[in-house]
């Protein structure tokens, strides 16, 4: 999971010290945002030194992310692991 990790925030252009939780709940605020068709709040949740090419730049990224090998495959086995009963 931390190669996934460290391979997601490299594709990313995530800063090494930005906390994780700081990442998630700024992702997952751009996308209600993108959700509810507020297309200028992404801009300001994203707008953080941990996020380094800038919003404009990583929301582009994020809409054609390219193929991340470990992160995939470390998101089928969590995907996994969280239904009843599953397990690798």
């Amino acid at each position: 999971m931390l190669e996934a990790r460290a391979e997601t925030r490299a594709a990313l252009r995530i800063t090494a010290n930005a906390s994780s939780q700081l990442v998630v709940d700024r992702m997952m605020q751009a996308a209600v945002a993108l959700d509810m068709n507020d297309l200028p709040a992404p801009l300001t949740i994203l707008g953080t030194p941990a996020f380094k090419l800038g919003p404009k730049r990583t929301l582009a990224l994020l809409a054609n992310m390219p193929y991340l090998h470990n992160a995939n495959i470390e998101t089928q086995y969590a995907s996994v692991e969280t239904e009843p009963g599953g397990a690798r």
